[in-house]
């Protein structure tokens, strides 16, 4: 991975802000203060023990989780923020929960935004953490705007099936003419590389472009581009309906690109990646279906499974029937549901379930 700041937008997880943006004053209080969560155990003035001078920084809203204020005994947690006109604005919390913090606007001089506890108390046991924009804590974010993954080596493929968990974080479309960053390339050049996938983020409707082995395909639809689901694309096919593809004749190249099209290329992506699969063949989702239960990386159905076909197949005479409860023999019928087991031996046995 290249340019990450392990931070914030930029890492695991992604918080609009690090907690190690605020100046702390020891002078005013003790408090161990981490990249998203800090814990007060004393205060000694009623200053704020976290600040940020919003002349020359400015914070945007954000979400905390607070615990522990029922350990202090005099007076109560605040936030507040004061204005160069000396108005101050405070958020009182009196009880544990979860607080919406507003941004702080800048100001043309010094004035000042922070947390603080009205009177002092010589132990207490405040914990108070950040919460993670739409609750993205254990994803890789890039930033889209320098972040990005390179690997070499990497074998030549003439098929391929990539699978991966993703989220794209933009908000709006990126309409720029050039596209993003893509989710995954192999592209070195232009016009080689066997795929550039999802390499632009529109909305309404929800659709994206991609390229496979150099050639073009635009206006793919995706109605869940913009949530948390899986990306499918093989040589063939791109989502889970599998719209079908133009395949060009490119030839592919020995690197990976994640979050970027190529080196030296402008373009990023933003987004959040939670696994990434790749195989030099094309997969049905079915199959897929069956490696994403085997590494326990989720399902391509979340909300309901797959339509199941009911049209019966025709049976050998010689075979066997058995009750999968009994495991007694069952005279040859057709069943409307069955389960087919096989065996060593040359005669399938086709169960009742």
């Amino acid at each position: 991975m290249y340019n990450m700041l392990w931070d914030k937008q930029s890492g695991i997880g992604n918080y609009p802000i690090s907690f190690k943006d605020y100046t702390y004053l020891p002078a005013r209080g003790t408090v161990e203060i981490n990249r998203d969560s800090f814990v007060i155990t004393s205060n000694t003035s009623t200053s704020n023990l976290l600040e940020v001078n919003t002349k020359t920084k400015v914070l945007p809203a954000y979400k905390v989780k607070i615990e522990g204020t029922s350990t202090i005994k005099e007076g109560n947690l605040k936030w507040r923020i004061t204005t160069t006109a000396a108005v101050t604005t405070y958020i009182d919390i009196f009880e544990d929960g979860i607080y919406d913090i507003p941004a702080a606007p800048q100001t043309e001089e010094a004035a000042y935004s922070g947390w603080c506890i009205s009177k002092y108390n010589e132990t207490v046991n405040v914990k108070v953490t950040l919460l993670a924009i739409d609750d993205i804590t254990d994803a890789i974010v890039l930033n889209g705007i320098d972040n990005f993954g390179k690997v070499i080596d990497v074998p030549i493929w003439k098929d391929y099936t990539i699978c991966a968990l993703r989220k794209w974080l933009y908000t709006a479309s990126v309409d720029n003419g050039i596209g993003v960053g893509s989710l995954v390339s192999k592209s070195k050049v232009g016009q080689d590389g066997a795929f550039i996938a999802e390499q632009s983020f529109l909305l309404n409707p929800n659709k994206t472009a991609s390229y496979n082995f150099g050639a073009g395909n635009s206006s793919l639809l995706n109605d869940k581009i913009n949530e948390k689901s899986f990306a499918i694309q093989t040589k063939y096919t791109y989502g889970i309906n599998r719209q079908t593809l133009s395949v060009g004749s490119g030839l592919d190249t020995n690197t990976l690109w994640f979050g970027t099209v190529r080196d030296n290329d402008t373009r990023f992506s933003y987004l959040a990646l939670w696994n990434l699969m790749l195989f030099p063949y094309t997969m049905s989702n079915f199959i897929l279906e069956r490696q994403l239960k085997k590494y326990k990386l989720g399902s391509l159905y979340p909300d309901n499974s797959p339509a199941v076909s009911r049209k019966m197949p025709s049976f050998p005479a010689d075979c066997l029937w058995k009750d999968n409860v009994s495991g007694g023999s069952l005279p040859v019928a057709d069943p409307a549901v069955l389960h087919i087991s096989l065996q060593a031996g040359n005669t399938p046995e086709y169960l009742l379930l």
